[in-house]
């Protein structure tokens, strides 16, 4: 009888994971990124993105930074971010990524507009429920996701490996590789066609 019982314990635990639905795995390192669309965002051009539109013709490297309205650290480091992104606007985008609701993020940034007398210039994506639940893992904040031109995780950090020095090596690296991989790209264009004859 204690078999039987056991033997049905086990087939129910061993059966109940066949109907989960099967749901995105975090990326991790040169994961590829896919061209997210992002339906709620401020201090943007438009209401609404997709991953494409922030890195722009140039292929930026993307930047994003995961925050909250509660978190003093990851306010502390917005003069930061807005002076790298002046300094690097043709190589890179910031993008802060939060899930707080977009009324609370307003108001957190009227608040800030008063407080600093300049308007906040980065992007601001609100109410995530696609980058922080299917495709980075957001341990704590700020915490930032470093994306290549080709849309490659290459990075995840805290604020403390955001510096002049850890950008520069970053995109002069990138720098290097996108001309090698246009060299390459060109060397095929502009080779003959072979077949045999």
């Amino acid at each position: 009888m204690k078999r039987i019982f056991l033997v049905g314990i086990v087939l129910c635990f061993a059966t109940s994971g066949f109907g989960q639905k099967k749901s995105l795995l975090p990326l991790y390192i040169d994961g590829r990124l896919p061209n997210l669309h992002f339906p709620k965002i401020i201090n943007y051009k438009d209401s609404a993105a997709t991953v494409s539109d922030f890195q722009g013709a140039q292929k930026k490297m993307l930047i994003f930074d995961f925050w909250n309205t509660h978190c003093t650290v990851c306010i502390a480091q917005f003069p930061k971010e807005e002076d790298f992104q002046k300094k690097y606007d043709d190589q890179l985008q910031f993008v802060l990524v939060t899930t707080e609701p977009k009324e609370q993020v307003i108001a957190f940034f009227d608040r800030w507009k008063k407080a600093h007398h300049q308007r906040f210039s980065l992007p601001v994506i609100v109410e995530d429920t696609t980058l922080t639940q299917k495709y980075i893992r957001v341990f704590y904040q700020p915490q930032y996701a470093f994306f290549d031109y080709q849309n490659r995780l290459i990075a995840q950090t805290s604020d403390y490996f955001l510096n002049s020095s850890i950008i520069d090596g970053i995109l002069q690296k990138l720098a290097a590789v996108k001309a090698k991989d246009e060299m390459a790209r060109q060397r095929v264009e502009n080779s003959p066609a072979t077949g045999s004859k």
